[in-house]
């Protein structure tokens, strides 16, 4: 399917609209699940009000989960109790700036914490409401990593160069990271530090991925082209049966070859 895209768009067909939605990701974390979609059969249906409040914490730089506890009114004890989980350690402990923890309660009772951890998961706790039952033997709480469906938009891009490679991909809407992965393909056939010329264009086929409407980040380059000093380069992405990917030229021949035209990254 990538290289029908690629070869497709590289013809001069348009495919900026196109839409599939997948549910991606996997950990080695044993307890996941998947997100199930909502039941559009009962859209006339009232929603149903949650009786508990959620509290969103924003981190600070220097702030730990005990003191948002605090200062947020929380129960540290459930915080102890939550800490004891070892899926629980990993996913909470280390917090970085800009980072959000939401956390549904009652009072200072911690019902439910929810906090993601990666672009296609989200890490949640929540109080086990079999505990009181079975005096003291389970746990008072419990965690799983949720899988959440991704929207993945096949979008292009493209742009002649003036000054640099960086500038020309960046007004193209581009981040680093995909530049990177832009100059990667081509390694082997352009010298991306002496080789780059006023003039060079590039075109690209490549995934965005979204959620709720906002968008997270790109995804795999499908397709890419790249004219340097007259000469055009094309790669097509390419998935073997045992889940491995490649590019190949559009004759067939891998882009990775025996030598890299510049050999340390630039």
């Amino acid at each position: 399917m990538a290289v029908a895209a690629g070869i497709a768009l590289l013809a001069g067909v348009q495919l900026a609209g196109q839409i599939t939605n997948t549910g991606t990701g996997s950990s080695d974390v044993p307890a996941q699940a998947t997100r199930p979609a909502v039941d559009t059969a009962k859209a006339g249906a009232p929603e149903a009000v949650d009786p508990f409040e959620t509290l969103v914490l924003d981190v600070q730089r220097g702030d730990t989960l005990d003191s948002l506890f605090r200062e947020s009114g929380l129960s540290v004890v459930d915080l102890a109790e939550i800490l004891q989980l070892d899926t629980a350690r990993q996913n909470l402990r280390v917090l970085r700036p800009g980072d959000t923890i939401s956390v549904r309660h009652d009072g200072s009772t911690v019902l439910e914490i929810e906090r993601d951890v990666g672009i296609d998961q989200t890490f949640i706790v929540q109080r086990n409401d079999n505990a009181a039952d079975t005096e003291g033997t389970a746990p008072v709480f419990r965690a799983e990593i949720v899988n959440l469906p991704l929207e993945r938009r096949v979008v292009t891009a493209g742009g002649r160069i003036s000054t640099s490679l960086f500038e020309a991909a960046a007004d193209a809407g581009l981040s680093e990271r995909a530049i990177m992965k832009l100059a990667d393909i081509f390694a082997w056939d352009i010298d991306f530090v002496r080789d780059i010329n006023t003039g060079d264009e590039f075109t690209l086929v490549y995934e965005e991925l979204w959620r709720n409407g906002k968008k997270l980040g790109e995804g795999d380059i499908l397709a890419a082209e790249f004219t340097n000093r007259g000469g055009r380069f094309t790669a097509i992405r390419f998935e073997e049966a045992d889940g491995r990917t490649a590019y190949y030229s559009t004759d067939g021949r891998p882009m990775r070859k025996a030598f890299v035209r510049v050999p340390v990254a630039f």
